[in-house]
């Protein structure tokens, strides 16, 4: 009996300490329990704030996508734009260019008709040259042969305009004349009326 007392004890000890472990269990379940709780709530709210995220960024991407419908339209329009705007600026260069070469070219004629005029011009100034050349060779062949005498012939220009002065002279003198007579005859004939 006292075996079984002590069997008891034995026992009652284990049971204690078995209650013991199985308190501690309790409140190690207890606290599991209360962050399964804290992890559930923040689990919950996680999924919240997820299907928040997810509802926003569908609506993004539903906002996004014709934006970036617009873009891609926008870049192929710019695309567009730019081949345009290239064959324009191709097509003013080579029109200013025309342009340009054309003005050049009709400048360019007119000064090779220039040159031409010119050059006609010189070559008639040359012949003259060598007809004048001729002429002065004569004139300096005739010029050889021109006696002293010859240059007194101012002598006789001179003696020529003193003629011609007194035949001047001579001819008022006969002017007056005349009119005179033909006063006397006036006078003469109402003399006689």
């Amino acid at each position: 009996m006292i075996q079984k007392i002590k069997d008891l004890m034995k026992l009652k000890d284990e049971l204690d300490s078995l209650n013991k472990q199985l308190a501690s269990h309790s409140e190690m379940v207890v606290s599991m329990k209360t962050d399964l709780q804290g992890l559930k709530e923040q689990m919950h709210d996680f999924q919240k704030q997820n299907k928040a995220f997810l509802t926003s960024f569908q609506e993004d991407t539903r906002n996004i996508r014709p934006l970036n419908d617009d873009l891609k339209k926008e870049i192929y329009d710019f695309g567009l734009l730019k081949a345009q705007l290239q064959q324009r600026i191709l097509d003013k260069f080579e029109q200013e260019l025309k342009n340009k070469l054309n003005i050049s070219t009709e400048k360019l004629e007119k000064d090779m008709q220039h040159y031409t005029d010119a050059r006609r011009q010189v070559e008639q100034m040359a012949a003259r040259m060598n007809e004048m050349g001729a002429e002065v060779s004569k004139l300096l062949s005739i010029s050889k042969n021109i006696r002293k005498e010859d240059f007194e012939l101012t002598h006789f220009a001179n003696k020529l305009l003193e003629m011609d002065r007194e035949k001047l002279s001579l001819m008022q003198k006969i002017d007056t004349l005349e009119r005179l007579i033909s006063k006397l005859r006036r006078s003469d004939s109402k003399l006689y009326k």
